[in-house]
């Protein structure tokens, strides 16, 4: 429910991002009872928009780093050795200087 309720009141459409108008003409039909969406409206459902898609992308990524194997998401699976290849567990060997805390 809390992600469907930035959505209910703030519609997208051709006529753009707006919002339930409690001023409304009766000859104006639908139309007449939408606004414009507030910039704060706007950035609260870009943020939830970009919140879901990073859900969405991070159960992805999740699923292919578990399910990635030779014989299944090849590609994802050879990225994933390549990855594992190029780690340097040792940076600490190779820091010098003076360091401050």
């Amino acid at each position: 429910m809390k992600e469907g309720m930035s959505d209910y009141a703030l519609s997208i459409d051709n006529n753009g991002v707006t919002v339930l108008n409690d001023r409304t003409d009766s000859s104006m039909g639908d139309v007449s009872k939408k606004m414009a969406a507030t910039d704060v409206q706007m950035r609260t459902l870009a943020n939830s928009l970009y919140n879901i898609g990073h859900t969405w992308l991070k159960r992805a990524t999740d699923f292919l780093d578990e399910m990635a194997n030779p014989t299944q998401y090849i590609p994802w699976y050879e990225k994933m050795q390549a990855e594992a290849d190029t780690k340097d567990d040792n940076v600490n060997e190779e820091l010098g200087g003076s360091f401050l805390m």
